[in-house]
Parts: C-alpha cells; structure tokens; sequence
C-alpha cells in the first residue's frame, strides 16, 4: 500500500509538471505580410502581440531578428498566464525589390518550442528594378584582364523614363548607360559595366549611380566588386 502511494504521489507530481507549463503563442500565426508597399515608405512597421496560452509564466529570454534591416523590440520579457507583450516590428525595405522576406527568432521558457520563428513578408514595389541584382560580385579579378559586370535595368511603370545622371567609381571604370537613355515602359533593358585592375589595386569596390526624370525612382545605386588578384604570383614555377 504504501509502495502503491508513493508511486501515485510520483506520478501526481510529474503530471502536474506536465500540464503546468508556458507556452508561446502569435496573435495572427508565424508570418506577418505588409503586402505590396513602395520603397519609398520605408521602414514599414506592424505591432505583433505575443501571448502566452500556458498556465505558467512566460519568460522571454531573446528576440533576435536574422539581419541588421529588422529591428523587434519588446516591451515586457515576462508574460503572465493569459497575458500579451507587444513586438514592436520595423523592416527597413529602402534597398530591397519584390518578395522580401525575413525571420525574427523568439526564444522562452516554453518547453515544446524553445525557439519560435516570425517571418514577416513584404512585396517591395521600386519603378526601376535591377537584374540580376543591385550586388555583381567576383571571386577574383585578374590584373590586366578587362571585367564585365552585365546587368538590366527594368522601367516597371507605364510611362518611359529618361536617364539624367550617371555616375561611376573608380573612374577608370565605364559603363555603356549615358546621359539621355531611354528606359522604355515596361521593359528591360541591358547594360555592362568594364574594369581593367592595375598593379598594386588590392581590391575592387566600385559603384554605379543612376538618377532619371522620374522623381519616384530616386537614385539607382549598383555596386560591383571582387578580391583583384596577379596571375604571375599565383602561376606555377617551370
């Protein structure tokens, strides 16, 4: 009997540890969407409540958004059963186009999920999009040999556009867009930029800046870069 009790007392004690626990929930579930917004609205910002649904506190330990353009500060760490604290989300989307998306992760006490994960979702809207990408990497650039960077530019909107400013660093750097290019309505077109490294350049950094009639589109920033490298030192000795 009482190896019986004892054993009843145990399990008692267990389950109320089970049952007894916080749990972490989002008002509106994992993902968050602005939708379709224009750059120009930057940063775009959403308050996003967090209940705890258990019947233990909830403590917050970490909220860590995964990159420097999102911040997500919280107004209470600790979270009594049945009650919300505020995340007070802002993504900055002035350098991004089309389908954004970005995590924030929760950490807490909540036993099934230690680490909880909101995605918060944008469709960036810019007039002119830049194809492949604002970013045109190299691994290496070798000295003395001509590199190209090929890249469109895209007029998303229904009027043609006429460029007014270029300007590119380094100097020595061209690029086949001129002052008086027309970007047509709705279409792409392409372009490419040429650098030749010189001795003693370490590393390329150079960047692309284009302004055109439409205010709405302000300045298109494209930026090239890559480790410059002396195939003579890197060959190998007969």
């Amino acid at each position: 009997m009482k190896n019986y009790l004892s054993y009843f007392a145990f399990f008692v004690f267990f389950t109320s540890l089970a049952i007894s626990q916080p749990k972490l929930e989002i008002e509106g579930g994992n993902t968050y969407n602005w939708g379709k917004v224009n750059y120009k609205n930057s940063p775009v910002n959403a308050k996003i409540k967090l209940k705890n649904v258990g019947n233990e506190t909830l403590k917050i330990s970490e909220v860590k958004p995964g990159c420097g353009c999102t911040a997500a500060p919280l107004d209470k760490y600790e979270i009594a059963p049945g009650e919300f604290a505020t995340l007070s989300v802002s993504l900055n989307i002035s350098t991004y186009s089309g389908e954004t998306v970005k995590s924030i992760r929760i950490s807490s006490n909540d036993p099934q999920n230690g680490d909880t994960y909101l995605f918060i979702k944008a469709d960036v809207y810019r007039p002119v999009v830049v194809s492949p990408s604002n970013y045109l990497g190299r691994s290496s650039i070798n000295i003395g040999k001509q590199e190209e960077f090929s890249f469109s530019l895209k007029n998303q909107t229904d009027k043609s556009m006429k460029v007014t400013s270029v300007e590119i660093m380094p100097k020595d750097a061209t690029c086949d867009v001129k002052v008086g290019d027309v970007l047509p309505a709705n279409q792409d077109k392409k372009y490419i930029i040429k650098y030749t490294a010189k001795k003693g350049d370490e590393r390329l950094n150079g960047s692309l800046k284009i302004k055109t009639n439409d205010e709405d589109a302000g300045e298109i920033g494209i930026y090239f870069y890559g480790n410059i490298v002396n195939p003579e030192s890197t060959s190998t000795p007969k």
